[in-house]
């Protein structure tokens, strides 16, 4: 064996163990280092289903609630934004369908009813 098949050996393998390392630590990892790549969409179907809503073409769920004065923004990256008055309140991340929300800053928000989490992020910011 010749240094140059030697050298083609060693960075198919280092191109190997990347590729490998890439896989588990990024793309099996969502935006949230949680999960698979997979589950912020089952993250954002479970919320729809949650809340009895469903999001438009855009894959955007837009929330109304307290008595409209609010909105929230559903992404299926597990991103949501709070606006008021069409004003962003508040950024963070949602899990279990919205049952838990950690806004950015810390605070998190979690309960039975995802209508009463949207309710306390806004009475409570």
């Amino acid at each position: 064996m010749n240094n140059n098949t030697k050298g083609a050996i060693a960075v198919g393998v280092t191109l190997g163990v990347v590729g490998l390392a890439y896989y588990f630590l990024v793309y099996k990892k969502d935006g949230n280092g949680q999960g698979d790549a997979y589950s912020g969409l089952d993250n954002f179907n479970s919320l729809q289903t949650n809340l009895g809503l469903k999001a438009g073409k855009d894959n955007v769920l837009i929330v109304p609630f307290n008595e409209k004065k609010n909105t929230a923004q559903f992404y299926t990256n597990n991103r949501v934004v709070f606006f008021d008055n069409n004003k962003v309140v508040v950024k963070g991340s949602y899990a279990n369908g919205g049952q838990s929300i950690s806004l950015d800053g810390g605070r998190e928000v979690s309960g039975g009813s995802v209508w009463q989490n949207l309710r306390d992020v806004i009475n409570t910011k």
